[in-house]
């Protein structure tokens, strides 16, 4: 018998396989269901007690913040423990990492995010109630695939997670990237900085160009010059020296609309391909291919207009 159950919800299969593949690797006797949406969600959670909620915002039928409204609502009516609840999502505006705290969220975990990223979060949230089988788990209990490489049994990854099992609150480590509450809280959020780079990029765009745009992956951003642009998938140009991304890898794009600054969205994608825009050691752009991963009709309304819009 699973002595963790944890509820993965997200519309994009590439993220829920991302997701179980890292905590299946970490955790010997998990127990784990999945989503696509918070009204599949809703079923489960009414069937099951789970000892966390790993949650997508952006979903069609019920998104994440209504799930996780009606969810407190449910718990407090049948008077039920709170269950720990992580936003996984590529909004990262200030008032939307508001809107999940005020309706209870847990812990907020932005994408694109890394393996080591995720478990931090996941044992932090574990930690609350099962402080014990987290210490175990460190202590070597868990499945060693998921540490970092090259850290060993007392690495960077176990002493990171040792000093969130006296936290009380949670305190999210600082960002590089701007991809987490305490760097929207603080008045840095990724839409914000694409508008700042809107005229970086735009200084850079030659004739032949869909627009500008922000590339995401879990350790840095970049500007980018959107070379072509589909319903599928995008084409970006960005330069060399700032970020060399790594097919397979996760990544957002930040799109906004051409005079729209107010509306960005957030495509979750997966890196098909990268190479150099000419064939020369010295080349310092490069070209990065990704597909989308979302099955979001919202988003792909976005995608409509946008394309509509350069073309």
């Amino acid at each position: 018998m699973a002595r963790i159950n944890i509820l993965s919800i997200d519309d994009a299969a590439f993220i829920r396989d991302l997701i179980k593949r890292t905590l299946r690797g970490f955790f010997p006797d998990l127990g784990l269901d999945e989503a696509i949406n918070g009204k599949k969600a809703q079923n489960l959670i009414a069937k099951n007690a789970y000892d966390l909620i790993l949650c997508d915002w952006e979903m069609p039928e019920m998104n994440g913040l209504q799930l996780l409204t009606w969810l407190r609502e449910y718990e407090t009516r049948d008077n039920l423990q709170k269950t720990p609840f992580i936003m996984v999502t590529s909004r990262g505006d200030k008032e939307n990492v508001v809107q999940a705290v005020e309706a209870g969220v847990s812990d907020y975990i932005g994408k694109p995010f890394s393996n080591d990223q995720l478990l931090k979060k996941v044992l932090k949230a574990l930690s609350r109630n099962h402080k014990d089988y987290v210490q175990e788990l460190l202590n070597g209990g868990g499945k060693s695939a998921a540490a970092p490489q090259n850290s060993g049994p007392k690495g960077l990854f176990k002493d990171s997670a040792q000093n969130l099992l006296g936290a009380a609150s949670i305190t999210p480590p600082k960002p590089s990237t701007g991809n987490d509450s305490a760097s929207v809280l603080a008045g840095h959020s990724a839409t914000e900085k694409l508008v700042r780079k809107q005229s970086v990029v735009k200084a850079r765009t030659r004739s032949g160009n869909k627009g500008a745009a922000q590339l995401r992956v879990a350790h840095n951003s970049v500007a980018a010059i959107i070379r072509d642009i589909n319903l599928v998938e995008i084409l970006l140009q960005i330069p060399r020296a700032e970020l060399v991304p790594i097919v397979f890898d996760q990544a957002v794009v930040d799109i906004q609309l051409p005079d729209q600054s107010e509306e960005v969205a957030r495509m979750n994608c997966f890196i098909v391909s990268v190479s150099a825009m000419e064939k020369d050691m010295s080349c310092d752009q490069l070209l990065v291919s990704l597909k989308y991963v979302d099955d979001d009709p919202n988003k792909l309304g976005f995608l409509s207009k946008y394309i509509a819009a350069v073309r």
